[in-house]
């Protein structure tokens, strides 16, 4: 979706939040919060194969039918946050793109 905002001319940043992404990260990923704070949230892309092993961990967890914890809910819930603004910035991006 991003990829495609961006080939046909939209500038997803400027439709962003500053420090939106980096929340985003840091929810999934806590321990990277000093160095997304040192880095910017551009020093995101770095942790993508984290990320996606993350996720691919609690995927299996969720299969394997392991019991979470309240923290597990709680940052599943702070992830699903971040996601959701990030979602409605590009869907107000995307609406005004096709405009």
């Amino acid at each position: 979706m991003n990829a495609m905002m961006i080939k046909g001319g939209t500038d997803i940043a400027r439709f962003l939040k500053k420090g939106s992404l980096a929340k985003l990260v840091k929810a999934a990923l806590p321990h990277y919060a000093n160095f997304l704070d040192e880095h910017g949230e551009q020093a995101a892309y770095f942790l993508l194969e984290e990320l996606e092993q993350g996720l691919i961990e609690a995927l299996q967890d969720m299969l394997a039918g392991k019991d979470v914890d309240d923290a597990n809910v709680k940052q599943a819930s702070e992830i699903l946050k971040q996601a959701e603004f990030i979602n409605a910035a590009t869907g107000a991006a995307r609406a005004q793109s096709s405009e």
